[in-house]
């Protein structure tokens, strides 16, 4: 790669104080892919790859039929069948079944405390756990996951770039000038290769030192924000007008001067650059920025499915079922032109037959001079001319297979299993295995999901300064609280919940569901249809989480000196085995106050679980009223039902009433007169 600019070889470039230098160098990159690329096979099958998987709406060029007419009348027939593409377009929806859900990591600050001697960290992590969640929502993370799957499968390589952008988020205030000024937010987009500039002589992207990706925006919303560079925004060419690079657009829009590309160049800290560079520009004239990189890393993440030896490079999964497609083509569209040519039955007849060729209609006739000799003494025959070779139909049949077969998506799991297997077990088996075969070739793009997520964390702790609003819950309650950037300083990393490759599929979500109701785990219908519709673990186990956020609360109060009370509704098991976890800290046991607390809430429970009656520990253990119902001499403790009066038995019908005996006061009195 050759470019047209030298720079001085005293001093490293990116550390040129001179910005038009410096862009100088990045600039011609960016606007003619073939000086860069152009020596490289692998931007001939970047071409190759899209071209052809977006084929069926980038090839015909008839308004009335997607199919294509070639030959010199147009007596050929070129049908496409996007049978490779759907394949893609399965295994990505394979891959990405499951709801994305992630649960962060937290550790104290300095390494030197014990968990129980932070009790903010639990609040730390729900806090980042309800950012995950907001991020997933808010940022339409399955959606643009998806689409980095289908961009590495299709050109070897996927990126996710995630930023801050000030001029996102609520608005917060204006300045003197009239400026509205936002809080700014997280923006997180799926760049393509013809968006990303790397070095590809660098094997492993996690050793790039530099990256550059670029992004559309509008040349007025830039002159809003920077006034002072209103010229030089307006001289930048719009996206329609900059050459090079993958395009395919030819409609016509009123805001197309408006759209103008800006490159976001990054430098991550190294011995010749310690700090870093972030340089934002839209021309070697106009820089929108110039400063350390604030994001402290290279905030565009890569995934390659499979790497090419000895470059940064990826393999594109789709080149290997590229040759099948393009056969698969041929051949259907020989046995479409063949019966597009000859559909219509042609009949032959010797002249002067006599046959009424106007008595069967919708078919062509063919007449002929009958000759002496001719066998059947000349009858009409049905010319075969649509019968195409046998080894045409076995010869598309067995790319078709092979497809399939490259793909690793089999019958199972495209819903048509094998005639002989009917068991939903041996179905979720052979679904599970075809799943688990595809899914590790998706290991790279979780790996790139970690680290965008934890780098969207990671902007809101560098740049949340303003308070800002976020739902979260505990407890089974939510509400609404206000956080800012600090509030992540214990945030250290986050995780991607993975599911057994059974719940990917139908029948292994039922299967599940089966045996969760055996086991007891699943007790009423809601819960039952949540596995079959493939929920997050954490809504089969809500309940159980709700324990253990109250636990974890009761802890960091016991920790606090606040007061807690224990209730006889509790699972006292379960909240003495958590509340007995800090006494394993020989600093807690040497604290005779704190562990003081700690047993004196522990034989509370203790004491409530010896009182409590097994009846009315089933039905909040299960949520249902046992077989048989309540004794009626046990009622549920704080429930006593008052005892009704006796009611004297009734004489039968006829009987004569009693006379009332005078009381026995009455009598001796009567006798004392």
């Amino acid at each position: 790669m050759v470019l047209d600019y030298k720079g001085s070889s005293d001093s490293y470039w990116w550390a040129d104080q001179d910005q038009f230098k410096l862009v100088s160098h990045l600039h011609p990159y960016n606007d003619h892919g073939n000086k860069a690329w152009g020596n490289n096979p692998i931007y001939m099958t970047w071409f190759r790859n899209q071209l052809i998987y977006f084929s069926n709406v980038i090839a015909p060029s008839n308004w009335d039929t997607s199919l294509i007419f070639k030959g010199k009348q147009g007596e050929l027939i070129q049908m496409l069948v996007p049978m490779s593409r759907s394949l893609i377009r399965q295994i990505v929806g394979i891959v990405t079944k499951q709801d994305l859900y992630f649960r962060c990591l937290v550790n104290p600050g300095d390494g030197s405390m014990k968990d129980y001697e932070q009790p903010n960290l639990m609040e730390a992590a729900r806090l980042g756990n309800a950012l995950c969640k907001d991020i997933v929502k808010n940022q339409f993370l399955d959606l643009k996951y998806a689409d980095s799957i289908e961009n590495g499968m299709v050109t070897g390589m996927g990126f996710m770039f995630v930023r801050w952008r000030t001029d996102k988020g609520a608005f917060f205030t204006k300045d003197m000038i009239g400026a509205s000024h936002f809080k700014g937010d997280v923006a997180i987009s799926v760049p393509t290769v013809w968006d990303v500039n790397f070095d590809p002589q660098i094997p492993n992207p996690k050793d790039w030192q530099w990256v550059q990706v670029r992004e559309i925006h509008n040349r007025w919303d830039l002159i809003a924000q920077f006034p002072k560079l209103k010229q030089e925004l307006l001289a930048l060419p719009s996206v329609r007008q900059q050459q090079g690079w993958f395009n395919i657009q030819a409609s016509m829009c009123p805001s197309d001067d408006d759209n103008v590309y800006i490159w976001n160049a990054f430098h991550k800290s190294s011995p010749a650059l310690p700090e870093g560079r972030f340089i934002a520009y839209g021309s070697s004239t106009c820089i929108l920025y110039d400063d350390i990189n604030i994001y402290g890393e290279l905030p565009v993440y890569v995934s390659r499915p499979e790497a090419i030896p000895n470059t940064g490079l990826g393999y594109p999964f789709y080149s290997n079922l590229l040759p099948l497609q393009e056969m698969y083509d041929t051949c259907l569209s020989s046995i479409a032109t063949n019966n597009s040519s000859f559909g219509v039955q042609n009949i032959i007849a010797p002249r002067g037959s006599g046959i009424n060729t106007q008595a069967i209609l919708g078919m062509n006739w063919i007449s002929y001079t009958p000759q002496p000799g001719v066998p059947n003494g000349g009858k009409p025959e049905a010319l075969q001319l649509t019968q195409s070779a046998p080894e045409t139909y076995k010869f598309s049949e067995m790319l078709k297979g092979l497809m399939m077969e490259i793909s690793q998506v089999n019958s199972a799991l495209r819903g048509d299993p094998p005639p002989q297997v009917s068991s939903g077990t041996a179905i979720a088996t052979l679904t599970a295995t075809a799943y688990e075969t595809i899914n590790a070739t998706a290991k790279s793009s979780r790996q790139m999901l970690h680290e965008a997520v934890l780098g969207a964390i990671n902007c809101y702790r560098r740049f949340a300064s303003v308070p800002r609003s976020l739902n979260t819950s505990t407890g089974g309650q939510s509400y609404s609280r206000e956080f800012e950037g600090k509030d992540l300083d214990s945030v250290k990393g986050v995780e991607l919940q993975e599911v057994n490759p059974l719940m990917n599929t139908l029948p292994g979500r039922v299967e599940i569901a089966k045996d969760l109701i055996n086991m007891g785990a699943v007790t009423n219908t809601k819960g039952y249809f949540a596995v079959l519709e493939g929920a997050p673990p954490e809504e089969l186990y809500k309940n159980e989480l709700s324990q253990e956020d109250l636990v974890n609360n009761e802890n960091e109060s016991l920790i606090k000196g606040e007061e807690i009370v224990a209730v006889n509704i509790d699972d006292h098991a379960y909240h003495i085995m958590m509340h007995s976890i800090p006494l394993n800290d020989p600093k807690v046991r040497l604290d005779k106050n704190l562990s003081g607390r700690f047993l004196e809430h522990i034989a509370e429970h203790n004491q409530l679980a010896h009182e409590m009656d097994p009846f009315f520990a089933a039905m909040i253990q299960t949520g249902k009223m046992p077989q048989g119902g309540p004794p009626p001499h046990m009622p549920p403790p704080g429930m006593e039902v008052p005892q009704r009066p006796q009611r004297a038995p009734q004489e039968p019908p006829g009987t004569p009433a009693n006379v009332a005996k005078p009381a026995p006061d009455l009598v001796s009195k009567i006798g004392a007169r």
